[in-house]
């Protein structure tokens, strides 16, 4: 495993960690200004994740070659979902 590996399995384990704890989290004592904070904040960090699935989706598709791309799209797979075909 490189370490820039190693950096993006630690990203997303942060990802994943802070996704569960505000999964938890009642909301309950924060006030109005509070939560209108956590809301803007959390639509900013929704917004870049697309950014980033378009960055995977360009190197899958480098990778996969002229050929892959055209079995891809002949296999109706949804662009959101760039290794499911790998998975059979």
């Amino acid at each position: 495993m490189r370490s820039d590996d190693r950096s993006v399995d630690a990203a997303l384990e942060l990802i994943e960690e802070g996704y569960s704890i505000l999964a938890k989290e009642s909301f309950d004592t924060q006030t109005h200004r509070e939560l209108l904070g956590v809301q803007s904040r959390l639509e900013a960090v929704s917004w870049k994740q697309p950014a980033i699935a378009q960055k995977l989706i360009a190197r899958l598709a480098d990778r996969l070659g002229f050929a892959g791309q055209a079995r891809w799209k002949e296999s109706g797979r949804s662009v959101g979902h760039p290794v499911a075909h790998l998975q059979r």
